[in-house]
């Protein structure tokens, strides 16, 4: 290993070292019992999460890689292009800062300076998305302050700060932003413009009050708050704006807004793949008002909710998410019946939306006709269709001529039970992108494996979606 020197610590080469963080999926329990405050919301996981359990778990993976190897070198991409392949010589040369962390002689070091190897993951998770944006100066700047922080602070600079305080007579908990000052201070956003200092011994208190432990933080307004970290009393103005803030930046409100925005942009991230249609209560009274339509590696799939932009809606299964098959794989059977009870059976092959209902005209004039549609081929989930029945299985593009049917729903939990409606198509939409593979992994979507319809969705001709009306 090649050191050089450089001010108060030490530099390393660069390394073509790779390293990819994937944020847990399960929560872990700490081990000491949970002590709730009865004033306070309850935790309804179940758990301890006080913010930090990530930056614990990157710090593992840290710390296992310096053990196995040494050290690690960190660069961001600069711009919109990456480099083909990475590179972290190429990311240097663009003008990207570095995050290095090195051990020599049992002792951890990030950047020249020594820190306690449970830092690696807090200084990581706090650094390393800036380091496309931030000088090399800033980097050491924020480093340098690290090295004697608590973890919570860095963690609240990831995260934001969870403060709890009583609004309308009901608890709410906001996200604040904090910023690091020095290595004794940091400072906390209470409202636009208005920063306050705090000593990061006081702020692991309030930090833990906002994770739901017991403290003088627990039951502290934010007027009272304010006050403790200036010893100046806020004005009415103030603190009318104060609140106006914070209702804004709720917890809950937040994570719908950004659940909400990944919604919508799902259809910009995969435009040949993924496409987004929302209806009005008037052409849609008894159904979903967002319907997206997933093109799969096998088959095709819709997600429908009712998404609302103005309400905060979470749950565990707001969603619905079913297969989805071009009419095309259907025949069109006509009962008639007759005074004999034998009548008579015409099967007709759909070739087009148009098509079909050119022998539906006499639907509405013989309410006593039959008019099914039936699976050509024989698989799991397709069966024999009623078009006066099942009206609200279908859908139908008039501009393309070309209409769908979807099968039976599919039950796919959430882990947690409070995940936000936008969070529930985004997860569905991505298992579908890649169905091939969550075949293996989500047992209810199993049984569709075997299905290979002769007719796909033609999704660049899928510019609008409409739904059929049966009489």
């Amino acid at each position: 290993m090649t050191v050089t020197s450089r001010n108060s610590g030490y530099r390393t080469v660069t390394s073509n070292t790779t390293f990819t963080y994937t944020n847990p999926y399960g929560r872990m329990v700490e081990g000491r019992n949970t002590v709730f405050n009865i004033s306070q919301p309850r935790n309804t996981q179940g758990t301890q999460d006080d913010g930090t359990l990530a930056t614990k778990h990157v710090s593992k993976i840290l710390n296992g890689t310096l053990k196995a190897y040494g050290w690690i070198t960190f660069t961001k991409p600069v711009g919109t292009q990456r480099p083909s392949p990475p590179s972290l010589k190429t990311d240097l040369d663009m003008g990207s800062s570095y995050l290095h962390f090195f051990r020599h002689d049992n002792k951890t070091y990030c950047n020249g300076f020594p820190i306690k190897s449970y830092m690696t993951g807090p200084i990581f998770l706090g650094c390393f998305s800036k380091l496309a944006v931030w000088s090399q100066d800033k980097v050491d700047e924020f480093v340098y302050n690290s090295v004697d922080s608590v973890p919570e602070v860095l963690a609240a600079m990831t995260n934001n700060l969870k403060f709890n305080y009583i609004l309308n007579g009901r608890w709410e908990t906001s996200l604040l932003k904090v910023s690091l000052i020095s290595r004794k201070e940091v400072a906390i956003q209470l409202y636009e413009g208005c920063w306050m200092p705090m000593k990061q011994t006081a702020f692991r208190s309030l930090f833990n009050a906002g994770a739901g432990r017991n403290n003088k933080y627990s039951t502290m307004s934010p007027e009272e708050l304010y006050y403790n970290c200036t010893g100046e009393h806020l004005t009415n103005v103030q603190i009318k704006y104060m609140y106006a803030y914070l209702d804004q930046n709720t917890s809950t409100k937040l994570v719908t807004k950004r659940s909400l925005e990944l919604l919508d942009g799902l259809p910009e991230m995969f435009p040949t793949r993924v496409k987004k249609f929302d209806f009005s209560d008037d052409d849609n009274g008894y159904r979903y008002n967002t319907v997206m339509f997933v093109k799969g590696n096998q088959l095709d799939w819709i997600v429908s909710g009712s998404v609302n932009y103005e309400k905060v809606r979470t749950g565990r299964q707001n969603v619905t998410s079913q297969v989805v098959i071009d009419i095309r794989n259907f025949n069109l059977q006509i009962t008639i019946p007759s005074d004999d009870e034998i009548g008579s059976i015409n099967t007709y092959t759909i070739k087009s939306w148009s098509k079909m209902m050119s022998h539906c005209v006499a639907m509405k004039n013989n309410p006593n006709w039959r008019f099914d549609l039936v699976p050509k081929q024989n698989f799991y989930g397709m069966s024999t269709l009623n078009l006066r029945r099942n009206t609200g299985a279908i859908y139908y593009c008039k501009e393309s001529n070309q209409a769908f049917v979807s099968l039976s729903g599919i039950c796919i939990d959430q882990s947690n039970i409070d995940v936000s409606i936008g969070d529930q198509f985004a997860s569905r939409v991505m298992a579908f992108l890649n169905d091939t593979a969550s075949f293996d992994r989500v047992s209810t979507m199993r049984s569709y494996r075997t299905m290979k319809p002769a007719y796909r969705v033609d999704f660049d001709a899928l510019s609008e979606l409409q739904i059929p009306s049966f009489d």
